[in-house]
């Protein structure tokens, strides 16, 4: 920490620990929180900003709500520290600005932004800016009142060394966030599709798959995983797979599947990519054709659920299956469930496979 007295970087320190020290989710929370304690901003607002430097998502410190409200709809147009005011190149290049960078005090006084803070009893305000690979991803305000000290230089050094260090902590954990979002979304929207879907590098190593992924996996191969389909049938495919490619595969009991293969890449944290392929197993059209129930009912369904049977056996969605029979798809998800329960069954894959194995062994 060279050029910090000793009691500053003992601060510095102490403010760096206390933050590292939190999951990602309330790193921002703890650097306001620190701020006020170790160096007596006790009042704070801390965004997180686009690729144009909008600000959203703000996070407060002792500050009103209805100050943010009244900044969002109104304030932020005269703000000067604004990102999108300041612009990305003078922001990269002192990463910490307060008011009278641009301004007196009595050139400020006159300006319709110091007659905004001063409906809050505020009138100094230091942006602090937040840059990784030489882009915004958030942005802080300190904020006081006329009454308290000015900001000085030696403040502005010290915060401008912290920043480096928010920067980073910051971008990661926005990436870690952003992962745990898609990867629930890719879940949520996997696990209602009637395809298996596998996620795999080159070297076989399972990155994700669905839960029809597993059921059609247990019908697929004598290991009955989705491990043992990738290690083992997968992995017997000629290298042409890594170009991608479509194949059918027949399991044990004969149902065919159509085994697509399709390369890409993933961009990792550290900004590094690697090549990921995605394997999609789907059920042939003419299996889907040739499964019906039984017209004795054994099931016990309502005229209803066997409607909806019917559209599940065909591959639609539950959109789809609301769409068709003109019924909302919370009601859909209600004649699933009660499908699924009378025909004790976990997914779609298992219902088509019940249904095939019915009509194979019906079969003269």
């Amino acid at each position: 920490m060279n050029g910090l007295q000793q009691k500053d970087s003992a601060k510095v320190l102490s403010f760096l620990n206390a933050v590292n020290a939190v999951d990602a989710e309330l790193f921002r929370e703890q650097v306001m929180l620190s701020f006020a304690k170790l160096f007596g901003y006790k009042k704070t607002t801390f965004w997180l900003t686009d690729k144009l430097g909008n600000l959203h998502e703000p996070m407060i410190l002792n500050i009103k709500e209805e100050f943010i409200e009244d900044y969002e709809y109104q304030g932020f147009k005269s703000d000067f520290l604004h990102p999108r005011k300041v612009g990305l190149d003078m922001i990269i290049k002192n990463k910490v600005l307060y008011i009278q960078n641009f301004l007196s005090n009595e050139e400020f006084k006159k300006t319709e932004y110091c007659e905004f803070l001063g409906k809050y009893d505020l009138f100094q305000e230091l942006g602090i800016y937040f840059i990784e690979n030489n882009k915004l991803i958030g942005a802080m305000a300190l904020l006081k009142s006329q009454r308290e000290k000015a900001f000085s230089a030696k403040e502005v050094n010290i915060l401008k060394f912290i920043s480096k260090h928010i920067s980073k902590t910051l971008n990661t954990n926005l990436l870690l966030q952003q992962k745990e979002y898609l990867n629930s979304l890719l879940g949520s929207f996997c696990n209602n599709s009637s395809t298996g879907l596998i996620i795999i590098d080159r070297f076989f190593n399972i990155h994700y798959s669905n839960t029809e992924a597993n059921e059609i996996c247990k019908q697929l191969s004598i290991g009955g995983s989705v491990n043992y389909f990738v290690k083992n049938v997968l992995s017997e495919l000629s290298s042409e797979w890594k170009q991608g490619l479509i194949k059918n595969v027949t399991s044990e009991i004969g149902i065919t599947y159509t085994l697509h293969i399709i390369p890409g890449s993933f961009h990792k944290i550290t900004s590094k990519s690697r090549s990921l392929y995605l394997v999609y197993i789907t059920p042939n059209t003419e299996i889907k054709q040739i499964v019906s129930v039984k017209q004795d009912n054994e099931y016990d369904l309502t005229i209803r659920e066997r409607e909806v049977l019917d559209q599940l056996i065909k591959g639609y969605t539950n959109q789809e299956i609301a769409s068709e029979l003109f019924i909302s798809i919370s009601t859909v998800k209600k004649h699933v469930h009660n499908i699924f329960n009378k025909m004790n069954v976990t997914s779609r894959a298992s219902l088509c496979y019940k249904l095939i194995s019915t009509n194979s062994s019906n079969q003269p």
